[in-house]
């Protein structure tokens, strides 16, 4: 399985975790990433922290990221994650599940 073929299978389940839950879920709106690698490496990332239960990445920019029931982000703490790794942080919104 080609790394593109693995990063799709493992978003499309982070998609089914995250529409399973019923956490917030935010849009963090980033520069576009040209890398799968880059991207993977985010997503593992934000489901490092204890109250990410799901992680969908657009490679055009937006990443979206659901949390455990109860728990809201920080969107301070979400700009650091994301400028520590190589993104420039544009945006983060509340969206509808």
């Amino acid at each position: 399985m080609g790394r593109r073929a693995m990063v799709s299978a493992v978003l499309l389940a982070a998609a089914a975790v995250a529409a399973a839950g019923s956490g917030h879920r935010y849009a963090i709106r980033t520069n576009p990433m040209t890398c799968d690698y880059c991207a993977y490496d985010l997503e593992q990332a934000l489901l490092r922290l204890p109250s990410v239960s799901g992680v969908e990445i657009d490679i055009d920019g937006v990443i979206y990221v659901t949390t455990t029931p109860g728990h809201v982000l920080s969107a301070d703490r979400i700009k650091a994650l994301v400028l520590d790794h190589g993104f420039d942080f544009h945006a983060m919104t509340e969206v509808n599940p």
